[in-house]
């Protein structure tokens, strides 16, 4: 009898169905648009509130939801379509996949976005996953202006060209994104990049810096504000080419790690450009004393974005 009843209770725990357990017939979605508008649903007319965001309730379905917003005094059609949710996959863990065929035809089933952006200023509007919205931006930090502190030397200043950068924005609602960007740079003195000889003394100044800040895009404007991690180098090299006069001192390389700020400002030129300066300074030093120095970055940065989605 206790065989019997163990079997009958292992064969009802593998039929359940996960998403008829978890998922109702009808679910929620939250719709945050670009600008106020009307929206409609089936026979439903909503407006956004004063945030510009209204909520739905849907069907779960196969199907796809259809949406008319209104753009300027016309209404377009927006087609969401329908996914597996969750809670079906996780019959694979939970009843070795057979309550997958509990689930099969049935509405809970089905899932859609739980957050959606509308972009009413494409025509016709587009969507995309509120809060999915990732681009990956190349950029060429063209004009660096340094100014460094090397320890027991005096201050360190020169302006020079190059740099490469590699970064991801990642949109946490419709107007601000995440940057993560890592990047180098250089004051190589030619705006072109071309061999040259260097004679006698010459000092040299680079910058590896790791920046994350939170941003802000205002129309076609970017500013920013963070926090930037950079190891900031000076060095002094004697060339003895040409006759070269003799050096004053030896060669030194001196390099700090420091943490500081990054205020990133830009202006958007097209779907993918953007032009701007970017201003880092920093202030707490962890392998050079003093301790507390200011030294600091300013770019001329040149940006390519590319959407991931």
């Amino acid at each position: 009898m206790k065989i019997k009843r163990l079997f009958v209770s292992l064969a009802a725990l593998l039929f359940t169905s996960c998403a008829t357990l978890l998922n109702r017939p009808v679910t929620n979605m939250v719709l945050h648009t670009s600008e106020p508008t009307t929206i409609v649903y089936q026979s439903d007319t909503l407006y956004t509130n004063h945030r510009n965001r209204c909520t739905i309730l849907v069907d779960r379905s196969p199907e796809p939801i259809e949406l008319s917003v209104k753009q300027d005094s016309l209404f377009q059609s927006i087609s969401i379509p329908s996914k597996n949710a969750h809670a079906y996959y996780l019959n694979i863990v939970y009843s070795a996949g057979l309550g997958m065929l509990a689930d099969k035809d049935r509405p809970e089933r089905y899932a859609y976005p739980r957050r959606i952006y509308l972009d009413l200023a494409e025509t016709p509007p587009t969507y995309d996953r509120y809060g999915n919205q990732r681009y990956v931006r190349v950029s060429t930090p063209y004009v660096n202006h340094f100014r460094l502190a090397p320890a027991n030397e005096s201050d360190k200043i020169n302006t020079g060209f190059w740099g490469f950068s590699l970064g991801l924005d990642h949109y946490h609602s419709p107007q601000q994104y995440l940057n993560f960007t890592v990047g180098a740079v250089t004051d190589f003195d030619a705006p072109i990049l071309v061999p040259y000889e260097r004679v006698g003394e010459k000092e040299s100044m680079f910058s590896v810096y790791f920046n994350l800040s939170n941003n802000h895009q205002i129309s076609r404007f970017h500013l920013g504000y963070g926090l930037s991690y950079a190891i900031n180098t000076w060095q002094l090299r004697y060339h003895d080419r040409f006759n070269a006069p003799p050096p004053t001192r030896e060669p030194t390389t001196k390099t700090s790690h420091a943490l500081g700020a990054v205020v990133p400002a830009y202006v958007q030129l097209g779907e993918q450009f953007m032009i701007g300066v970017v201003y880092r300074p920093t202030f707490l030093r962890f392998n050079a004393n003093p301790t507390l120095a200011y030294e600091h970055l300013i770019s001329l940065d040149f940006v390519w974005r590319v959407h991931l989605n």
